[in-house]
């Protein structure tokens, strides 16, 4: 499906990245569930870059990773769709995403969706 992982090399022993072999495993079992692209939804703060704005290399390198294994990423926050593109565009990275989104508040979705900063999910047969 893809290249091989790239390797580091820690106390002379050649590794692979754990971080990037976990986003590696859960897009190759994604793969075989659906006809389409993985979708991955990233978020900005704590996660592209860190509390002093200073970007996560490991993070972006595995996010190129998933671009070229064919991923469709989005890049979301609750901070809004502008703070969004703008980091991206600070670390140069704004070709890896197909969008830029505000986080959700509300969920209507069929399937329950769990997340610290959903407030609500409704289940369709609720708005009847």
């Amino acid at each position: 499906m893809s290249e091989p992982l790239p390797t580091m090399t820690l106390n002379s022993a050649s590794v692979k990245p754990k971080g990037l072999v976990m986003l590696r495993e859960a897009i190759e079992n994604s793969f075989y569930k659906c006809n389409r692209s993985i979708v991955v939804y990233v978020d900005v703060d704590d996660t592209i870059m860190d509390h002093n704005d200073i970007p996560k290399m490991h993070v972006i390198n595995a996010l190129k990773d998933a671009k070229s294994s064919g991923c469709k990423l989005y890049l979301w926050s609750q901070g809004g769709a502008e703070y969004c593109k703008k980091y991206a565009d600070t670390f140069g990275i704004s070709y890896l995403f197909s969008g830029f989104l505000d986080k959700p508040d509300i969920v209507i979705d069929d399937l329950e969706v769990k997340a610290s900063f959903i407030d609500r999910w409704i289940h369709p047969i609720q708005l009847l």
